[in-house]
């Protein structure tokens, strides 16, 4: 028989087939000698690859990835099975203190360590000190695979496959192996339940569960069995042999993926989990979720107390983790997708039940039980919403992508009677905050009569939480303002797509091809539907909810419209596809992927330096009426404004506006597109003149003879005295 260290050596088809033969054929003394190298290369080996299970996909590598898969398979595969024998003979292996996460390791040193580690606790009896753990294979095995989830990927891939693109990393064998150990060891009908072949064995090693803790009750009717104080206590039914197998694996997924994933160190300068993980976690927040609302009258009591139990520790775990993760996270990154439905189903534990039971519909009332639940999570709820509207206002919301992630917000808020109990349940949260408060508000809110209705009660204002953090209410005079803000930039972004185009010049239909060049890609023809009716839904769903003007009675859609006919213009031959009723300067959006990033940084510099020596000539030329006026309207950046609120020493904060003047951005230069057509101006210069220089000057000469027969078609104007950027004096 081949040793196991020859054997990992193979390929990964033939490793897999040989390891099966060895754990068949091995005697438990080699087993236990050779397990804790095998976990080493499968999760460690290769320089941190190990077995492949976060680079393979069915797509790349079908061969060996359902060589793996049934590998790996918790029922029936030959791994699970040696697990399962090692675990029946009483087996310990050592995890040393170094590979434990970072959170772990404080709750060891501060002894707010969970009930369940504790048996784990390895001590050094010679200095006293605690050196690790000591878990049973199967713990072993899920500690090891819940790490290997939380590992970056390497910067090269391993040898003989390529590098996985961040939109493939969701169709990895670790994500489905994630799922698939998930869904078998938090069962939802105790009827589909694989128990492994030694059972019999394995139960005589399991911990003993302890028993579900009966509510103490008063006692209401004087009845003979409650007389008799000292009367046969009834003991609690001993457990079967399926219910403390499956109440310990469960026990053991819940803590290990849970303090493993969402124990992750997010402080400082350490990475952010991957769009990988963040599947994993997704799927464990959907099972927990359906695995605290099934019942089964076949359940133990102890097995219905873990199951209310799980929902305590996902929701403990997940707020500490999503504190410190959304914070830090790029907002205008495609990967923010993925964190924002993490939270989406976090937040929605009436969609997952089990399959015997209906599923919610949308527009069904949420159940009252589920309160308990918002209001433990209430700052989850509110902050999270009140942050992406706020990052909404600045966004490109002409992109589908922007459209699509503020659609799937509005569509969960807009569930029947969401918004209602949030309304009704931030309003006990801040009464409850508040009398902890000494300020002289409170005071005043004292006289106030309770009797009030939702739209007679005095506006909820922001306030600081114990901690440092500050809070600001979902339904304060602020974040309606935001919202306010927000629907008219869905409106603008509406309207953009309504407004009919500019016909083009001679010189524009002929060379369209080079003038797209040096301009951001335009929205493809096939979205645009999808973008406006997802624009529509989501402007209907903010007016409905949070009873805020339509179209009609905004008093500043006159203006919106006013700065979204001249920004359209501007933006036919602009640099940016941002709007003027956008609230952040369009020269300060976040670098995009087509862009150099040291080139954005530079040409801003510059930017700013010739704003700075010749900012009033740029100003005199926007406004002049004559020929230099137009010319300079075409290449110049409008005058646009820019909303920010900004903190007061008190702690409230206040509205500033800033108007900036037209400038100039030379930015459209940072585009890789744009570099590739000056290379070959220059080259082509060399080739047929003899000196570069002359290609590029030619390059120049056609753009401004684009921009001088667009001027003679369509005259561009300065903005109306009465406009909302009037002259400056």
């Amino acid at each position: 028989m081949k040793t196991l260290k020859n054997i990992l050596q193979l390929s990964l088809l033939y490793r897999c087939q040989e390891v099966a033969v060895y754990f068949d054929l091995a005697s438990l003394k080699d087993l236990h000698d050779s397990f804790p190298m095998l976990i080493r290369s499968i999760f460690y080996g290769d320089g941190g690859a190990g077995w492949r299970l976060r680079f393979i996909t069915r797509e790349q590598s079908p061969a060996e990835y359902e060589a793996l898969e049934n590998f790996f398979n918790p029922i029936s595969g030959p791994m699970f099975r040696m697990l399962y024998r090692l675990t029946g003979e009483s087996l310990r292996f050592g995890i040393p203190f170094s590979d434990i996460p970072v959170k772990l390791q404080d709750a060891i040193r501060y002894g707010t360590l969970a009930a369940f580690y504790k048996s784990f606790l390895s001590i050094d009896p010679f200095q006293n000190q605690m050196i690790g753990f000591q878990m049973n294979p199967f713990d072993y095995f899920l500690f090891y695979f819940a790490i290997h989830g939380t590992v970056s990927h390497p910067i090269l891939p391993p040898y003989g496959f390529s590098a996985t693109p961040e939109h493939e990393q969701g169709k990895s064998l670790y994500v489905l192996l994630s799922s698939t150990y998930i869904c078998t060891f938090l069962p939802v009908d105790s009827q589909y339940i694989v128990l492994p072949p030694n059972a019999d064995v394995l139960v005589r090693t399991m911990p003993d569960i302890e028993p579900a803790k009966a509510p103490m009750q008063s006692i209401k009717y004087l009845l003979a069995h409650r007389l008799d104080l000292h009367g046969p206590v009834e003991a609690d039914h001993p457990q079967p042999e399926t219910a403390r197998i499956v109440h310990w694996r469960s026990t053991s997924i819940l803590h290990i993926f849970l303090d493993i994933w969402f124990g992750m160190n997010l402080t400082g300068a350490n990475r952010l989990p991957s769009m990988e993980l963040l599947r994993c976690m997704r799927g464990l927040v959907k099972q927990v979720h359906t695995f605290s609302n099934s019942t089964d009258r076949r359940d133990s009591a102890a097995f219905v107390a873990l199951r209310k139990k799980a929902l305590e520790l996902l929701s403990e775990r997940f707020n500490g983790f999503f504190n410190l993760a959304f914070p830090r996270w790029p907002l205008y990154d495609v990967s923010l997708m993925n964190l924002v439905e993490l939270w989406l189903s976090f937040i929605q534990p009436w969609r997952y039940c089990s399959p015997s039971q209906e599923v919610p519909k949308v527009d069904r009332a949420i159940e009252s039980k589920y309160e308990v639940f918002i209001m433990a999570n209430i700052e989850i709820y509110t902050q999270t919403f009140v942050k992406l509207t706020n990052c909404f206002i600045s966004a490109d919301l002409s992109r589908l992508i922007n459209a699509n992630l503020l659609y799937r917000l509005c569509r969960v808020f807009g569930q029947h009677n969401l918004v209602s109990l949030l309304r009704q349940l931030e309003r006990d949260f801040v009464d409850a905050s508040k009398r902890n408060i000494p300020t002289t508000a409170l005071q005043n809110e004292a006289d106030t009569s309770q009797e009030l209705t939702d739209q007679q009660q005095p506006a909820i204002t922001s306030f600081h939480l114990g901690g440092g953090e500050y809070y600001v209410p979902l339904f304060s005079e602020e974040t309606l303002s935001n919202l306010q803000t927000l629907v008219r930039k869905v409106r603008g972004a509406m309207a953009s797509h309504t407004v009919s185009k500019q016909e083009p010049s001679w010189f524009g239909s002929r060379f369209a091809w080079l003038i797209a060049l040096f301009q951001p890609p335009q929205q493809e023809q096939s979205e645009l539907p999808n973008v406006l009716c997802r624009l529509e839904f989501i402007e209907a769903v903010l007016v409905a909810l949070f009873d805020l003007p339509s179209g009609g009675d905004d008093p500043c859609e006159e203006i919106v419209m006013t700065e979204l006919k001249d920004s359209m213009s501007v933006s036919g031959v602009g640099r940016f596809p941002v709007l003027a009723v956008d609230w952040k300067d369009p020269v300060l959006l976040p670098i995009r992927g087509n862009e150099n990033a040291f080139l954005v940084r530079f040409l801003y510099t510059v930017s700013s330096k010739l704003q700075f020596m010749y900012g009033t000539e740029m100003h005199a030329l926007w406004y002049n009426q004559g020929l230099p006026g137009m010319v300079a309207r075409q290449l110049l950046m409008p005058p646009c404004t820019v909303h920010r609120f900004a903190r007061q020493a008190n702690g409230t904060k206040e509205l500033i506006t800033e108007c900036l003047p037209a400038r100039i951005s030379l930015r459209f230069l940072a585009s890789y597109k744009v570099l590739a057509v000056i290379a070959c101006s220059l080259l082509l210069g060399g080739m047929l003149f003899g000196a570069p220089s002359y290609g590029f000057f030619i390059l120049l000469l056609l753009m401004l003879l684009d921009k001088l027969l667009t001027l003679a078609v369509f005259p561009r104007r300065a903005f109306d005295d009465h406009g909302p950027f009037p002259p400056r004096g």
